[in-house]
């Protein structure tokens, strides 16, 4: 019975952990009792896809980081997006607020609005491109990583030598 526990958790958490940590698993299950292989087994892991899903389109409030447990990260990308948009509200009044300060330099005028326009523009599809390059290349790896640190506490509860 324990190998067949043992070969469903295999099989649930094949993309969700790395290969090192799923050969330490692997060794610890098969020297543990059916009923701690059995409550490893159903512990709540979380998905790389998931995780990836959400930071690339929800990303910007910070939900992929509330749904692996960082709540200071999603807390912070609520807070970088909220700035972001006020940067940008506050740039486009700063160009309509421009026009009398260039009344002797006509000619600079275009150019002042159009410097405060670019930046105004410029600061959240940057933003976004980090969260977007974040989504495909780091959230997958940092979900595995949580995954991976759930082990190891249910290894620690168990006091199982992780090899």
């Amino acid at each position: 019975m324990k190998s067949l526990h043992i070969g469903m958790f295999v099989e649930i958490n094949k993309n969700r952990l790395s290969s090192e940590d799923m050969t330490r698993a692997i060794s610890a299950l098969e020297d543990s009792s059916d009923e701690k292989v059995y409550s490893l087994l159903f512990r709540k892991t979380k998905n790389p896809s998931t995780t990836s899903f959400l930071a690339l389109f929800l990303g910007w409030l910070g939900l992929d980081c509330f749904y692996l447990g960082n709540i200071c990260g999603g807390i912070g990308r609520i807070i970088i997006t909220i700035l972001c948009v006020l940067l940008s509200c506050l740039c486009h009044e700063f160009v309509d607020l421009c026009g009398p300060l260039f009344a002797d330099m006509p000619n600079l005028l275009p150019y002042a609005q159009a410097i405060i326009a670019c930046i105004a523009v410029a600061v959240y599809p940057i933003y976004l491109g980090c969260l977007i390059r974040y989504a495909i290349e780091e959230a997958p790896q940092a979900t595995k990583e949580k995954n991976a640190k759930i082990f190891h506490l249910k290894c620690k509860e168990y006091k199982w030598r992780v090899k």
